[in-house]
């Protein structure tokens, strides 16, 4: 078996990111794949543009679609599944600031191709880090030989002659849901010391670098009256993030597992700031919450209420009463003394509830499991 799996981009404003992004794909080890590049609306004067395009110059192989305004992760994933191949076997979906090693998408394929029932997995992600060093372009032209030198040391140059380390701190190995309703990286920020070295099975793979079985995304699918767009896989009612919490949930109801797989190895560049916060407690995260925008802030606390709505049997809901009951007060009291533009968005979106009452009653009218079976997935 050598299934095809379509590999889609969403870049934006990601000039410095691409080139080491998509040198990674075309040194991957398996070979039965295509690769999507959707500029997703960058907005940083053409950059993003001109990287793509001259990268396409080399990578002939390589697609490129333009799209004039952002229409967000969901929409710009969507669209990526329905330009792809529709008869390929897998999809996926790569963030730009991501390096993969050579066998990512081999050991996934290999790992999925052993049961029918995986409708997504991901590998082991660590953290790409920024360092303060930043390489003088004559300096680097000279040495002809300092790319391989940094690569052998686990360094990676960005487009911007930045440089990045390669770490041994986890990003992700999955995601893992909470009583309180909330849906978090297993492992983040722990040093890896080999305690994730077994294939799992998890509650859903991260929105990082998942892959998913295009049967499953297209088993998941919403369309017409309970949709935004023609065929909805993520949902663009949610715009960008938690999709992958979203998504993890639906690709449950429906009996597909997620898997974990420990030899698929990539990097993700992310802050260290703030990292992990939910297992150091409260002050954590709202430390952490100071180095995000007011933007992912109001919709990340929205989808949080999102998810909730379209995708938790009552029972579960009153099984975890207390811990989701505690959450939110502490959430909705910190939004109303430190960030009360939070408030102020959540009455803004009462118009989506009967959007997502709709969506709900389609999903749970196709869900293929009970609450005593979601129960399980509660730590």
């Amino acid at each position: 078996m050598n299934p095809k799996v379509s590999i889609c981009i969403l870049a934006f404003n990601g000039a410095k990111y691409l080139k080491n992004c998509i040198e990674a794909v075309f040194a991957q080890t398996y070979k039965n794949s295509e690769l999507l590049i959707i500029n997703n609306g960058s907005q940083d004067q053409g950059k993003t543009e001109k990287t793509i395009k001259n990268l396409v110059i080399k990578y002939p192989r390589t697609r490129y679609i333009n799209n004039k305004a952002n229409i967000g992760f969901a929409g710009g994933h969507n669209q990526g599944i329905r330009e792809t191949d529709t008869d390929g076997e897998y999809y996926l979906a790569l963030n730009q600031d991501v390096i993969l090693d050579k066998n990512y998408v081999k050991e996934l394929v290999c790992a999925c191709e052993k049961n029918p029932h995986i409708g997504a997995a991901q590998g082991k992600i660590k953290r790409l880090l920024p360092t303060d060093a930043k390489l003088d372009k004559k300096d680097f032209e000279k040495e002809k030989n300092l790319h391989k030198k940094l690569e052998k040391a686990h360094f990676v140059i960005m487009e911007d002659l930045t440089l990045y380390q390669k770490t041994d701190i986890i990003d992700a190995v999955g995601m893992e849901l909470h009583r309180t309703g909330q849906a978090t990286n297993i492992g983040e920020a722990e040093y890896d010391r080999g305690q994730y070295e077994e294939q799992m099975e998890i509650f859903g793979a991260a929105g990082t670098v998942p892959m998913y079985r295009r049967k499953a995304l297209n088993d998941i699918k919403l369309k017409g009256k309970f949709a935004l767009s023609k065929e909805e896989y993520f949902d663009e009612t949610f715009f960008a993030y938690k999709e992958d919490i979203d998504m993890a949930f639906r690709l449950l109801l429906r009996q597909w597992k997620s898997i974990y797989v420990p030899t698929a190895i990539a990097y993700h560049e992310r802050s260290a700031v703030g990292a992990g916060a939910y297992h150091k407690g409260n002050l954590a995260i709202a430390e952490q919450r100071k180095n995000k925008s007011k933007f992912s802030k109001k919709v990340s606390f929205r989808n949080h209420h999102y998810i909730l709505l379209k995708n938790l049997f009552l029972k579960n809901f009153l099984q975890n009463l207390p811990e989701i009951a505690w959450y939110e007060m502490k959430m909705w009291g910190y939004a109303l003394i430190m960030e009360p533009y939070l408030i102020h968005d959540m009455f803004k979106t009462i118009g989506k509830i009967p959007l997502m009452l709709r969506k709900r009653k389609m999903i749970m009218k196709k869900r293929k499991i009970n609450a005593k079976d979601m129960e399980k997935w509660f730590k």
